[in-house]
């Protein structure tokens, strides 16, 4: 649709004669293709090739490499999860790190920051810690424009597991997620997932 309005914008422009009705539409136009930039952007984003044959770490690692290279962050990336995950899933803790990772570019003011995913009770246990500022959960959890902690909650939820996040001002923050395979869950399986230990 944006592309077919951006064609409507030039067509118009060929039938203009007036200089600032010509400027008017060329201003649209510039608009109109910024626009249509940031959604191929916004799309690539949400569920990048990398992922259709990598892992999810692969993936992030590109948004950490751009992390780096623009906000100055360095950071660890250390995957050694086994569990098998379908592709929706690994969309799922993808978009959840990506979240999580733009929290740190946004408002942490961080130096560092550690990704690691490991095995844990079938599923596949996600951790992100920064070194930054730190904030109070309780707090920012409640303003308005945070929808994205409560979203990571919510696609762990969704997933079958659970999500947490620690931090409290001036010591950084920790976000882990674990979320289950593609195995259906058992009693047993309910069990090990509430055992599942966070991360050390």
């Amino acid at each position: 649709v944006l592309a077919a309005a951006n064609l409507r914008i030039q067509q118009l422009r060929n039938t203009l004669s007036d200089p600032d009705e010509l400027d008017i539409v060329d201003r649209l136009h510039r608009t109109m293709s910024m626009a249509m930039s940031h959604l191929r952007q916004l799309i690539f984003n949400l569920r990048p090739p990398s992922l259709e044959h990598g892992s999810v770490a692969t993936a992030l690692s590109g948004l950490l490499d751009e992390m780096k290279s623009e906000a100055g962050v360095s950071y660890q990336l250390d995957d050694r999860c086994t569990a098998r995950l379908g592709h929706a899933l690994k969309v799922l803790v993808y978009r959840s790190a990506a979240e999580a990772l733009a929290n740190v570019r946004k408002h942490a003011r961080a130096r560092h920051v550690q990704v690691k995913f490991r095995p844990a009770a079938g599923g596949c246990l996600a951790r992100i810690v920064d070194d930054g500022v730190g904030y109070s959960p309780a707090e920012v959890e409640q303003r308005p424009g945070h929808a994205g902690l409560t979203l990571i909650r919510e696609r762990a939820e969704i997933a079958g597991g659970w999500s947490r996040i620690e931090s409290a001002p001036g010591s950084g923050t920790t976000v882990e997620f674990w979320v289950l395979g593609p195995l259906r869950v058992t009693e047993g399986d309910d069990d090990r997932a509430r055992a599942a230990a966070p991360l050390h």
